[in-house]
């Protein structure tokens, strides 16, 4: 890489080349939080990175830890191209384009049962929602199947996110496409661990 003139700072992006591998693509000093900026926003919403939504439960369980991992071992791990991601703004919407997933309705709405339209949320609302975004390069991600969701009750077959109506009305049918890869890889370097601010813009919390 060519050497720049005094005072000129390179990108992060800029700074993860092939000449310099172990560097993350995505520069966070220990300790401190910031948006993404707009070249990275560009960068992680093209076909080379997915992700998923969460809440502080799993954050912590899966991230906040010194091996963090995608999802548990032994069971799929459901992701969404992280460009289809870029949809979700609030933290109902994260739950909504999630499938209404546990780890998402357990931030939105206080629980995490999967009937909870016919039983009101009674659950603390934490308010808020994490993503995790992952370079896709080298894991193998395949279209969900029945066996995968395990009986889920708002999931659809046919590779995108639904949630299920009440009283056997259907399915709304989201745009967001979803994948299964296997549980428990390790998280590849160049991802981060993100926050939805409150206006819908993504916060990173951790680089790795």
């Amino acid at each position: 890489m060519p050497e720049l003139p005094p005072g000129v700072r390179r990108t992060a992006l800029e700074s993860a080349s092939p000449e310099n591998a172990s560097a993350s693509p995505f520069d966070l000093p220990s300790g401190s939080q910031r948006p993404l900026t707009k070249m990275e926003l560009d960068q992680i919403q093209g076909e080379q990175y997915s992700m998923v939504w969460f809440d502080d439960v799993s954050k912590a369980r899966f991230y906040n830890v010194e091996s963090p991992t995608l999802g548990a071992p032994g069971r799929p791990f459901f992701v969404m191209p992280a460009e289809d991601g870029a949809v979700v703004h609030t933290v109902q919407g994260a739950a909504r384009y999630s499938g209404m997933s546990p780890a998402t309705t357990r931030a939105a709405y206080g629980t995490s049962n999967p009937d909870f339209f016919a039983s009101p949320p009674t659950g603390n609302v934490s308010g808020e929602v994490y993503a995790i975004i992952f370079p896709k390069d080298g894991i193998p991600h395949s279209v969900p199947t029945m066996a995968d969701a395990g009986g889920w009750p708002h999931f659809l077959e046919g590779g995108k996110t639904a949630v299920g109506l009440p009283n056997g009305g259907g399915y709304l049918v989201n745009p967001t496409r979803e994948f299964v890869i296997p549980g428990g890889i390790s998280v590849p370097k160049g991802s981060i661990l993100a926050r939805l601010g409150e206006n819908g813009q993504l916060i990173i919390v951790r680089s790795f």
